[in-house]
C-alpha cells in the first residue's frame, strides 16, 4: 500500500457538461449530414426538397470537403446535388470549380450534372469540354447534362441546336490529343449524327473543318496553327455548314 502520508491531494478541476446543441453550428452540422447520408433514392429525393439557401454555406463546405468523400460518398455527392437546386453566385462558382478541377472523376461527373440540372445556359460551354474528356465516366455525364439541359430548353418552347466536336489530331496543346479522347470524340460525334440525340438539329462542325484525307486532323489552310482552334477560312467553313432557317431568323 503507498504511503501518501504529508502528500498534497491532487487538484480536481471542476467539469461541465457540453451541450452540443448549443456549439456554433454544430447542430446544423449534424441535421445536414443526416439529409445528407440517405441512400434509398425516394428519400435522399425528399431530404434534398428540404435543403434551402440557408443550407448554402454548409452544403458548400461539405462539397469542396475531399476527405468527406473517403468516409462517406454520399455526403459529398448529396451536398454536390443539393447546391446544383439553389442558384446562387456562390454556389455556381463552386459546382464549376469542382467540375473542372477536382482531382476525382467521380467528383467531376456529380457536378457537372448538378450544373446540367441547373438549366443555365451557363453550363453549355462546361458540358461540352466535358464532352470530349479523355475520361468515357465523364463524357457519359455531359452527354447525359446536355440532354437534361436540351429537354428544360424544349420545355420552355425553345430549339435546341447541337454541334459536333471538331478534329484536334496533332495538337500542341498538352492532354488534348490522347487515343482514349480521340476514342470519346468518335462516340460523341456517332452519338450527335445518329438518331437518339436530344436535338431539333445537329450542326457537323468536324466535317466542315476536317482534312478529307486525315479526318482527326484540321484542314491545313483552317489551321489557326495549333491543330485546335481554326482561323478566319475555318470559321467561314462552319458558318457556311450552318442551316439558317434553323435559326429562324
Amino acid at each position: 500500500m503507498t504511503d501518501r502520508a504529508g502528500q498534497e491531494e491532487p487538484a480536481v478541476r471542476p467539469s461541465t457538461l457540453v451541450d452540443r446543441s448549443d456549439l456554433p453550428g454544430v447542430r446544423a452540422r449534424e441535421e445536414i449530414n443526416i439529409l445528407l447520408r440517405a441512400h434509398d433514392p425516394e428519400v435522399a429525393e425528399a431530404n434534398l426538397a428540404q435543403l434551402t439557401d440557408r443550407h448554402s454555406p454548409l452544403l458548400r463546405q461539405i462539397a469542396n470537403d475531399r476527405q468527406a468523400y473517403g468516409r462517406d460518398p454520399s455526403l459529398r455527392r448529396n451536398a454536390i446535388n443539393a447546391l446544383g437546386r439553389i442558384i446562387s453566385v456562390e454556389n455556381l462558382n463552386l459546382l464549376t470549380e469542382l467540375a473542372t478541377r477536382d482531382d476525382d472523376e467521380a467528383i467531376r461527373t456529380n457536378a457537372l450534372i448538378a450544373l446540367a440540372n441547373t438549366g443555365l445556359s451557363l453550363a453549355v460551354p462546361l458540358l461540352a469540354d466535358a464532352q470530349d474528356s479523355g475520361h468515357p465516366v465523364e463524357a457519359a455525364a455531359a452527354r447525359k447534362g446536355l440532354t437534361t439541359l436540351a429537354d428544360r430548353l424544349h420545355t420552355a418552347g425553345l430549339t435546341v441546336i447541337g454541334s459536333t466536336i471538331g478534329p484536334y489530331r496533332g495538337t500542341v496543346h498538352e492532354g488534348y490529343d490522347t487515343e482514349t479522347g480521340q476514342t470519346v470524340r468518335r462516340d460523341v460525334n456517332a452519338w450527335l449524327l445518329g438518331t437518339d440525340h436530344p436535338f431539333d438539329a445537329v450542326i457537323d462542325i468536324a466535317a466542315a473543318v476536317a482534312d478529307p484525307a486525315q479526318p482527326d486532323r484540321i484542314r491545313p489552310e483552317f489551321n489557326a496553327g495549333d491543330g485546335l482552334h481554326v482561323n478566319d477560312a475555318g470559321a467561314k467553313a462552319i458558318a457556311d455548314a450552318v442551316d439558317l432557317s434553323l435559326l429562324k431568323l
